[in-house]
Formats: C-alpha cells, sequence, structure tokens
C-alpha cells in the first residue's frame, strides 16, 4: 500500500530553537542595556528593565508563538473594533455609483466578464489593489471510493506533476481548490427530477422514480468543487498594458493549467461564469438561500456582483456573523507527522449537518527560485548540526528526521520534483448561534481523522472567510504586505 508523506515546514537559519528575527531581538535586548551599562552604569540599570521585558516576551511561548506576537494580534483587532472596522452594513436604499464594495479584504475586488473564443462568457475576479486576475474553474470530483489503488495511486502521481510543472509558468502566483459542501433539501431532488423527466418514458421507469422520490431522507447533501487560479499579468511573457491584453493572455495561459487537471481524477467542467461566481460568494454569506440561488442559477437568472456580498456582515474575535450564518475559519498549523494514504481527506471533505468549505491553497515557488530555497534549508539545516556538535549538545532526534528531509527535498527537488507552500484553510457554518459549537466540534472532529492540527483564526475571521471562497484573496500576500500598503 503506498503511502505519503515527508513534509517539511520551510526553517530558515535558527539558532537555540528562536528563527533570525526573534534572535536577533533578543541579542539586542541584552547587549544594549550592557553597552549602555559601561558608559553609565544607572542608566545600564534602568535600560535592563526593557531588556528583561523583551528577554521575556520572546522566550515565553504558547504553543509555539511568543507572548508578544498574541499580544499585538489582540491589540491590533482591538484597535480596528474600536474604530469600526470590525462591523459592515450594507446600503438597502441608496443606490451608489460607481463600483460595489465588499467587506474587508474583497473590497477591491472587482467582476469581468470575458467572451470566451467559443463565444461562451467567463468571469475573472480582479484585484485593483495587487493588479492580480482570479478565475474559477469548475471541477466535477470522480472520487475513490469505487476506483482501485492503481487508479487511486496514478491519480495522485498525476496531481504531483501538475503541481510540479506551475513552477514552470510564468505569472501563477497561487492556486486553491475549493470543496463546498452542505445539506439540501429533498425538494431540489424533486425538482430536478421533474425537470428532466420526459414525457414517453416508460412506465416502469416514472414508477421506479417515484419510490425512489418516496423513500428519499427528508434532508440530502450538495457537493460543489472548483479551482480557483490567481495569476499577475506583469509577468506573462508578453507583458500585457490593457486589461484586454491581460485577459486574453491569461486565458491562454490558464488552457495550459485545466489542462492537466483532467489526469488528477477530477473533470473539468468548464470556466465559472460571472453569474456562477456571484451565486457561490452569496450562498456563503446567506445560506438560507442556498436552495434558492441554485434554482436561480438552473433558471438562468443573473446574480450580480452587488448582490454576491452580506447585507451585514460583524466579525467577532473568534467568529464571523454573517447574514443568516454564523462562521468558523480554521487555518492548518501543521501537516502530518506519519505517512498517510490518498483518501486521507475524505471524512474532512465529506458532507455533514452543516455547510463547510475546505479550500486546499497552494503557492508554487518558480522553478528557477527552487533551487535556491532547497539550498538554503539544507544549509540551514547543516549550520544547525554544526552548532551541536560545537556545544557539546546531542543532536535531538527530531532534529535529525528534519535534517534528513532537507537533504531528502532536496534530492526531489534535483529530479524534477516542484516546491511550494501548501495551506488548508477550512470554513464551517451554523444557521444559529447556539448550534456553533457543535458545528465546530464536528470540524475539530474530522480534522482529527485526516491527521490534520487546525487552529482557530483569532482576530482574523473575515479574512479566512474570504480565502475559502475562491476568490484570490491570499492570507499569506496580506500578511506580507506594510501597513501603509494595505492602505
Amino acid at each position: 500500500m503506498r503511502t505519503y508523506g515527508a513534509w517539511r515546514r520551510r526553517r530558515g537559519f535558527e539558532a537555540l530553537g528562536l528563527p533570525a528575527a526573534h534572535l536577533a531581538w533578543l541579542l539586542s535586548a541584552i547587549c544594549v542595556p550592557m553597552v549602555i551599562a559601561l558608559v553609565d552604569a544607572a542608566a545600564g540599570a534602568w535600560a535592563m528593565i526593557p531588556g528583561v521585558v523583551v528577554v521575556a516576551a520572546v522566550l515565553v511561548r504558547s504553543d509555539r508563538t511568543p507572548w508578544v506576537v498574541l499580544l499585538a494580534r489582540r491589540w491590533i483587532w482591538h484597535r480596528a473594533y474600536r474604530r469600526g472596522m470590525t462591523s459592515y452594513r450594507s446600503e438597502l436604499v441608496t443606490r451608489v455609483a460607481g463600483a460595489p464594495y465588499l467587506p474587508g479584504p474583497l473590497a477591491p475586488l472587482e467582476l469581468l466578464a470575458v467572451r470566451q473564443v467559443t463565444g461562451d462568457r467567463a468571469g475573472w475576479i480582479w484585484d485593483r489593489r495587487g493588479g492580480f486576475l482570479t478565475t474559477q474553474v469548475r471541477l466535477g470530483s470522480t472520487g475513490t471510493l469505487l476506483a482501485d489503488e492503481a487508479s487511486a495511486d496514478s491519480w495522485v502521481a498525476a496531481l504531483g506533476a501538475w503541481q510540479a510543472g506551475l513552477g514552470h509558468v510564468p505569472g501563477v502566483r497561487s492556486v486553491a481548490i475549493v470543496v463546498d459542501t452542505g445539506p439540501s433539501s429533498v425538494s431540489r431532488v424533486r425538482d430536478y427530477v421533474a425537470e428532466h423527466a420526459v414525457d414517453d418514458a416508460p412506465d416502469l421507469a416514472r414508477r421506479l422514480m417515484a419510490d425512489v422520490l418516496a423513500n428519499l431522507p427528508a434532508q440530502t447533501a450538495e457537493m460543489h468543487v472548483w479551482a480557483a487560479v490567481t495569476l499577475d499579468p506583469r509577468k506573462l511573457p508578453t507583458r500585457p498594458t490593457t486589461m484586454a491584453e491581460a485577459t486574453a493572455e491569461a486565458s491562454v495561459t490558464l488552457t495550459g493549467i485545466v489542462d492537466g487537471l483532467n489526469s488528477g481524477g477530477v473533470r473539468v467542467l468548464g470556466r465559472a461564469t460571472p453569474a456562477w461566481t456571484a451565486a457561490r460568494m452569496r450562498a456563503a454569506f446567506d445560506p438560507d438561500t442556498r436552495g434558492q440561488v441554485d434554482r436561480d442559477q438552473a433558471g438562468e437568472a443573473e446574480v450580480g456582483w452587488q448582490q454576491a456580498g452580506p447585507q451585514a456582515a460583524t466579525e467577532h474575535w473568534d467568529h464571523l456573523q454573517h447574514d443568516s450564518g454564523w462562521s468558523v475559519t480554521y487555518a492548518l498549523r501543521e501537516l502530518p507527522a506519519s505517512r498517510v494514504r490518498h483518501d486521507v481527506l475524505r471524512r474532512l471533505m465529506a458532507p455533514g449537518a452543516w455547510p463547510r468549505r475546505v479550500a486546499l491553497l497552494y503557492r508554487p515557488y518558480p522553478a528557477a527560485l527552487a533551487a535556491a530555497v532547497v539550498d538554503a534549508e539544507l544549509q540551514a539545516a547543516t549550520v544547525r548540526q554544526t552548532a551541536a556538535r560545537k556545544a557539546r549538545r546531542d543532536f535531538s532526534v527530531r532534529e535529525q528526521v528534519d535534517a534528513a528531509l532537507a537533504t531528502a527535498t532536496a534530492v526531489e527537488q534535483t529530479r524534477g520534483a516542484g516546491l511550494g507552500e501548501p495551506g488548508i484553510l477550512v470554513t464551517v457554518t451554523a444557521g444559529d448561534k447556539a448550534d456553533l459549537p457543535a458545528a465546530c466540534a464536528d470540524l475539530e472532529s474530522r480534522a482529527r481523522g485526516a491527521r490534520l492540527r487546525l487552529q482557530r483564526m483569532y482576530g482574523a475571521q473575515l479574512l479566512g472567510f474570504a480565502a475559502t471562497l475562491g476568490v484570490g484573496v491570499d492570507p499569506y500576500e496580506l500578511a506580507s504586505r506594510t501597513p501603509g500598503r494595505s492602505k
């Protein structure tokens, strides 16, 4: 039985278990008071007080996170709360001219409708702040329940080759695979059967379908799967200067990316239309309208971008309240330490009693940069091993395994494997706040079954919720921006 694993977190240079930035703060807190004390003993004694505070803030940790980072997160969120930045209310009567705005990180997004070569409409999501273009590709999962081991392994290998190829495609910033599941009423199944029934159907078929509908449970499940590909037009080969040129060149690049998914156990159903993109966002913010939104889509009713957002949304420290739902978003903290099978995420993505959205994020390193990153990680592991030997300290088993994984990563990258930063975000939604603890407990149980360690995104619930929508919101990109750039 084939298993998969050997994931490794990028660590860089470390000493005493501290990364380079924390080590610099620690050394500064120790050395600066000593230098001041050499000049003035009294001033040096006073300088020791902030030094001790900095040392304690760096060394005292909670779940491997320094307290200074936790306090900074809390302070940033409370500042936003005092300024009224955690609450959003849509204007229901007043019509505002210009582009409609969505709450939080969704505000700079604008939905574009593009006519493809085939004549069909396709949607592009333009990030006006970063200049990126994101499109959604609808997928149909084949599933591995009825597949043999050889087929499942071949699908995993094909997806691995597809991920490795992303590093050679210019302009690719990130890819997100979103699996949206939720309960559905049996009326939707009856509507579907009634719509597809033909007048000249045999009596046996009619009686059979009637018996099936009569014995259906009171609640069924629905699933939507799509891939969101984010491109940077400025890094495309032709360097487009207008939006028409950018979408045309991005569509050409997207064709080569999408073709690689067909051999990975999924079926490409086509590009998402602007109405489909808006409808999925509307259903996420207002879960009570999921059935109505899908019925409108079947009737080709247009859902505008202005109707896609919430009428009201309030971000709390540990959850998000929006329209008819209460949501909690979790982020991946650690990948499985042991090796797993190909179906390890099946229970996490299976439909349940509450709507759930799982987003698998992947940021590929360009092929030209991957070798430098691997060499730097391998060199950092060698430096840690040398420092431990000079300090006459035993190299722990965990450190030995990490060094071996760094070496194995370098070997695999040399043989053509891709390199990137994976991530998983999961959002669970309840229709009543009283059901939210049960929904979170169900999600955490499914995550433990998948051997994943998830952590609730305290103080960033709206960001996590937006990132699981597959509309180009990248939490890593927003976290790397300075406060001045994010305005």
